[in-house]
């Protein structure tokens, strides 16, 4: 019994030491640990993906979701500096996706959450990514951000909607007006504000889809002028 308690006894202290070594060593090579949580979900059903795998740029295991999508994993950053790094998401049936970070020095704590949204193989759709720096990245308040991103994504197919099948600037989302291009939309007050184009011309809002075609328009901003809410310029400027 004696000798028994003694081997545990060594034992414990010999953890301890090799546990002690290891944070000295990870602390003085400029280590920190990135806590990591966060969803990975169907794109268009928004349902969790359950066994989809994160993996390093290396190819270690990192994480895998459970049954509600949601993962959590402590990722090793062993490097001083900038942390740069790329994970791999993935799941069978499903569009791969690579997510490249390149973050300032941070010290620890480091919590970030991420919002996966994976479209399948067969669909031509872009993987949906988010990331949210956070001090909470329990599932609970995962899932209560969950809400927003769903929002987000709601809209988001509406948007494409009104935009198929027409070349217009300006469309009608949900009862509210919006001027797009093909990379953002802007929200509309009145369709009685006016818009300058190219900086030689204002045109009514309501006007502009007679105007202009929505893959014309390079860049656009709202304005401060008594004379436009808006400023666009074309490709053909």
């Amino acid at each position: 019994m004696k000798i028994n308690t003694l081997f545990g006894c060594l034992f414990l202290v010999c953890s301890l030491t090799l546990t002690a070594n290891n944070i000295n060593i990870h602390a003085a090579m400029g280590g920190r640990i990135i806590k990591l949580s966060g969803l990975i979900f169907d794109l268009e059903t928004h349902k969790p993906l359950t066994g989809a795998t994160i993996t390093s740029e290396g190819g270690k295991l990192l994480g895998t979701t459970d049954d509600r999508g949601y993962f959590t994993i402590d990722y090793e950053y062993l490097k001083k500096g900038e942390i740069i790094f790329r994970l791999k998401v993935e799941i069978n049936g499903y569009a791969c996706h690579l997510q490249a970070e390149r973050w300032a020095d941070l010290k620890e704590p480091i919590k970030s959450v991420y919002y996966f949204g994976l479209p399948k193989t067969e669909k031509n759709l872009q993987v949906y990514s988010r990331l949210v720096s956070t001090s909470n990245t329990s599932y609970s308040q995962v899932l209560k951000g969950f809400e927003d991103i769903q929002d987000e994504l709601v809209f988001k197919e509406k948007m494409q909607m009104a935009k198929s099948g027409n070349k217009y600037p300006v469309i009608l989302v949900d009862d509210n007006y919006y001027l797009v291009n093909k990379t953002g939309w802007i929200a509309i007050v009145s369709l009685d504000d006016y818009v300058l184009i190219d900086g030689d011309r204002n045109v009514p809002l309501s006007s502009l889809n007679d105007v202009v075609e929505r893959s014309a328009i390079r860049s656009m901003t709202p304005v401060n002028s008594t004379s436009s809410a808006f400023a666009i310029t074309t490709v053909q400027q």
